[in-house]
Order: C-alpha cells, then structure tokens, then sequence
C-alpha cells in the first residue's frame, strides 16, 4: 500500500532546496517546504519500533543516596516497592517488542542493571565505553540499534526520571511514532505542560501546528531555551507556546545519524573506530576523548522548526533532578509540606524533607524549609533552597580526599 503526499508546512527562509527521504520528495521553494510522492505505509505493529532507556548518568545533585557507584536511577526514591529504572520499564516495556527493548549503561553499572531488570535479556544491555553527556550516549545507542535494523525508530528516554500518568504516556509515545512514520526526516520530542515556572529546566517553545492532525497535537519546534532565571522563568509560564524538556526522544536511527555526522563529525568518526577496535581498552580510550557534548545544543538547536516536533503533554511528571524536586513530588496535597522517611520523630517541622531509614532515629525540632538526608556514613543536612548546589558539597569533599564518600 502507498500513499500520496502533498504537504505544505510553514514558511522557511528564503532559496530553494529539494530533499529526498525513501520515495518521498521535499522541495523548499522561496520559503514554502512540499512533500510530494509515494511513500510506503509501515507496516502496523512494533516491528521497527525500539526503546531505549538511557541509564549511564550518575545523578550527583542527589549525593548522598546517589553515589558513582550506585547512582539514583537504582534508588526507591519515588515509592518504597521499585526503584526509578524498575518505574521506567514498567512505563515502556508494553510499547515495544520485549526483544526490541533496550538497556544503556556503563560497564560499572551492568550488574545492577541485570539484577533490577531480570526480564531484559543480557544482550540487550548496551555498554557505552565510558560515560559520556546525551549526544555521544545517544549516537552510540542510535548506531547500534541500526545495525540490527536500519529501518528502526527509537525512543528514547532516561532511566531516572517519574511520570503517574503512564497510560497517557504511552498515547503520547504512539502519536510520536505515527509522526515519525509519516515525517520519518524529523526528531521528536515529548514536552510537558509546566505547573510552575521553574529555574531548574530546560523548555521547548512550540511553533505551528503540524497540518497533518494525529491523536495529539502537534507543534514544529520554535526555540530551546536553557535553565532561566526566575523573571524568565515567570514569563514562560504564562506563555502557553512554552513546554518543559522532558528528555525524551523519538527518532528514525539513520536521520539520527546523519545529523550527527552533519553537526558532530567527531562523535560519527569516533563510532566509526569504535566499530572497528576489538579492545576494549582501547574503545574506552577513543570514547573518552570526546567532548561531553549535550545532544540539545550540538544538534536540535541547529536544526530548523521543520526538522524537530514537539508533542505537549499534560503529565505529572518531575526529573527528580535534586532533593527539592523529590520533596515536592511526595508532598503534593499535604498542608504542612513534610516528607518523612526512616524513623523520624519531628516537632513544629514545617516544609522539611528527611529521607533515613531504620537503622538511627532522626528527630527534628522547629526546623522550616531544610532537607535531611542520612545515606551510609554520611548524612546531608541543607537549606531546601540551595540543594540545587550539592554538587558544591560532592567538588569539594572530592578536593579534601573524601572520594570514597562519592
């Protein structure tokens, strides 16, 4: 089965170009894009379909729970029962063949991978040689699954982050993947409706709808914008064209590619080694050598409004990013705002995290706004303002010999 396409989107800047994806024919004429010809329908179902769930970051704005060893995508930090990458296949694993659903780590990290996830085959936890930032992480994943599929589309998602509305997640996965079926040259994005104007991440600004209508709306992409100040911060909320960054990715392997090759040469040419080195030694070495690169800046924000997709969703969602953000997850509806785990004795406590356990009574007298956190021989006690600079702690304990604290 075919199909006839005649698509015109929005207006591009001026000059003329004509590009060809399968059996489908783009041309760009004095600012005006059409998709014209034949294009095969994909076949219905999950065979080219792929998931990826990126597990390779090390978490240290959650130091002390999250340590090198043992970051905090294997931590029960949502709810006692799973840990953060067990909530995140449980929310994916039914999108995809089970054979088509991937693992990426480091090596270090392999085992407790296999133990939290038993029914993810072993050959299906893809080693990265060495941490690296989401474009040489994702490059790697992205160069894989072709290898095994050249017509793959993946989505990708990390580990460690937690959204209670898995059922509208997964529409909003297939309505990504139908796009990307029918527009396979562009990158998909998953943007979540913000619920305060926070500082802390990323956002999407959305353009035009698509003219094409699927289950969800739509949007080209119109700009990226980092962590904004607080009078920023406040103007995006207010502004309905502004989505959070939900780090999750949807694209066809080889466009994928191509645009690195196209924007980051040097990861293309890395991979390229890589493939062909046999020690692994040695592929650690050559992956090493790259840039920690985020996949935002080196590419997305380098490509047109007509090459990206946002699709915005209304989710509960939070990237558990430090100890604040995990506070407000758990605390939602309490009036006193105070999350407590362990065994905690507290006394006019308000607007207080303490995450113990019960090994040691932790008890809290008139304290307001401070976050707790015993984990091991250490124990982190913050303003609940300024837990986004832990890191602070983590550099300076490194400076001191304390690395085995982590």
């Amino acid at each position: 089965m075919t199909s006839i396409l005649h698509d015109i989107d929005q207006k591009q800047p001026r000059g003329y170009s004509v590009k060809t994806y399968g059996v489908v024919l783009q041309i760009n004429i004095h600012g005006y894009q059409w998709r014209l010809g034949l294009m095969p329908h994909r076949k219905e179902g999950k065979s080219d379909r792929y998931v990826v769930i990126m597990a390779g970051g090390s978490g240290k704005r959650l130091w002390p729970e999250s340590r090198a060893n043992n970051p905090k995508q294997f931590h029960r930090l949502i709810t006692e029962d799973y840990t953060l990458l067990q909530g995140t296949h449980q929310r994916v694993k039914d999108l995809v063949l089970p054979e088509h659903l991937f693992v990426s780590t480091i090596a270090e990290y392999r085992e407790i991978i296999a133990e939290q996830l038993p029914e993810v085959a072993p050959e299906n936890i893809l080693i990265e040689p060495c941490g690296r930032n989401t474009a040489p992480a994702l490059a790697f994943v992205a160069d894989k699954i072709y290898q095994l599929n050249p017509n793959a589309v993946i989505l990708a998602v990390p580990s460690d982050h937690m959204i209670k509305e898995v059922g509208t997640f997964a529409d909003v996965v297939q309505t990504m993947f139908r796009v990307v079926d029918y527009y396979p040259e562009r990158i998909g994005l998953i943007g979540i409706k913000p619920t305060e104007p926070s500082t802390e991440l990323g956002y999407i600004k959305m353009g035009n709808e698509t003219r094409k209508k699927f289950a969800h709306s739509v949007h080209h992409v119109s700009a990226f914008a980092e962590k904004p100040s607080s009078d920023k911060a406040k103007e995006y909320f207010s502004d309905w064209q502004f989505l959070w960054n939900s780090g999750c990715f949807v694209f066809c392997a080889s466009v994928f590619l191509d645009q690195i090759k196209k924007y980051v040469p040097e990861i293309s040419q890395t991979l390229e080694q890589v493939n062909a080195c046999p020690s692994e030694d040695e592929q650690r070495s050559l992956f090493s050598a790259l840039q920690d690169h985020p996949i935002d800046t080196v590419v997305l924000e380098k490509l047109s409004s007509l090459e990206l997709f946002v699709v915005p969703a209304t989710l509960t969602w939070s990237d558990v990013g430090n100890w604040r953000s995990l506070h407000d997850v758990h605390c939602t509806g309490n009036p006193d705002h105070n999350y407590m785990r362990g065994d905690v004795v507290s006394v006019d406590t308000q607007n207080c995290f303490v995450f113990g356990n019960d090994k040691s009574v932790i008890a809290t007298l008139g304290l307001k706004g401070i976050v707790i956190v015993q984990s091991g021989d250490v124990i982190l006690v913050a303003d609940r303002d300024r837990v986004k600079d832990v890191k602070e702690v983590v550099a300076l304990l490194g400076k001191r010999g304390y690395r085995h604290l982590l």
